[in-house]
């Protein structure tokens, strides 16, 4: 790697080196400020004797910052979900490009990609965040590997994210609340049916929003999941395959759920004529996550009562568990990919499921 200095009409002196291409353009590093020219050779050596550390990239083996692009562009892109192509676009470039996108890829080794994952949990970011940042690292460091040679291993495979987690207590809203909303949007179908249905059925937002009268046998009490709808930050919106090949699943519902969406096909086809998704806006359109995060906000505004839909979800599951169901059973109508989720997310232990815990002791031991 070749630089030069050069002699500013100030009469200060300044070195400077072509950096390689980043993020599609060609980077030149420049520094000024120095009284000599022997001052400004010597920081030219420091700066390439960096340079070859691989603090910055040449040529031959390209940023990883720029190959993220590339993998992005040409893997992400191609096989994965939207849902996932936005958490990996976000987390690329608030914080890899930022932190790491400045190495070659060839000097990326295991102990800065450990330093690196140190650092974003001492920053507080979640178990989950984080394992989301590895597997991109992971899957486009083994792709440099395997696909393009760059490097002759994939560093992140000694990489661990074991880190001590406090668990944090799940927030399930109680019946009591969840009653005061019912009755307070009962009249309002836009929010009444999803509010209703996710209480019911511990279904996914998603897959609520997704819903289809054609999925919705109301004879004979069954809901087909099929699909799960995505909004994009535009306000664009689409059917996809539901979170995995588990979540497409059938969930009997009760009488009480069939007399609610009988009623309400009624009103709807009335309202609006048919309409093919079960779901509508108070204009009859089809409803997004953007009209769930109305409801979330009319409902701690006007009822002040922390709540978010996904609660729903958890406290389906809780009723279930307290009523003595199956795990294996709950673990299916929640489309969850193994029993083993369902009871590291949903068996945090209530005072009711406490209490009978120390009664059935009680009546061992006694």
């Amino acid at each position: 790697m070749k630089g030069s200095v050069r002699k500013r009409d100030s009469g200060k002196w300044e070195y400077y080196f072509d950096m390689g291409i980043i993020d599609g353009k060609r980077k030149k590093k420049t520094k000024g400020g120095f009284k000599t020219k022997s001052e400004a050779t010597k920081a030219l050596r420091e700066a390439i004797s960096l340079y070859e550390q691989g603090l910055v990239a040449d040529n031959k083996v390209p940023y990883y910052s720029d190959y993220l692009d590339y993998f992005y562009d040409n893997y992400i892109m191609l096989n994965t979900k939207y849902s996932t192509q936005y958490l990996y676009k976000k987390i690329i470039e608030v914080h890899i490009k930022k932190d790491l996108g400045f190495y070659k890829l060839n000097k990326l080794n295991s102990s800065i990609l450990q330093n690196y994952l140190n650092k974003k949990y001492n920053e507080g970011y979640s178990k989950n965040y984080l394992i989301s940042i590895k597997n991109l690292l992971n899957m486009s460091l083994r792709h440099a590997c395997k696909v393009n040679k760059y490097i002759p291993y994939n560093p992140v495979s000694d990489v661990s994210v074991n880190f001590k987690f406090n668990n944090k207590h799940m927030e399930i809203i109680s019946i009591d609340d969840f009653k005061c909303i019912i009755n307070d949007i009962r009249h309002k179908d836009y929010y009444y049916i999803p509010l209703s249905i996710g209480f019911y059925t511990g279904m996914r937002c998603g897959e609520i929003l997704a819903l289809k009268w054609d999925n919705v046998d109301l004879e004979n009490g069954i809901i087909h999941v099929k699909y799960t709808l995505t909004t994009k930050p535009s306000g664009e919106y689409f059917l996809t395959d539901p979170k995995t090949k588990n979540s497409i699943r059938s969930i009997y519902i009760g009488e009480t759920l069939c007399n609610i969406l009988k009623n309400y096909k009624d009103r709807q086809l009335s309202e609006y004529g048919y309409k093919e998704f079960v779901c509508c806006s108070i204009k009859g359109n089809v409803m997004t996550r953007k009209n769930i995060g109305y409801l979330n906000k009319y409902i701690k505004n006007n009822l002040n009562i922390k709540f978010n839909f996904h609660m729903l979800r958890h406290l389906h599951a809780t009723l279930l568990l307290e009523s003595g169901a199956n795990i294996k059973s709950i673990s299916e109508r929640l489309g969850h990919s193994s029993t083993q989720i369902t009871l590291d997310t949903y068996t945090h232990n209530t005072l009711k499921l406490e209490k009978e815990t120390v009664d059935l002791f009680e009546r061992y031991t006694v």
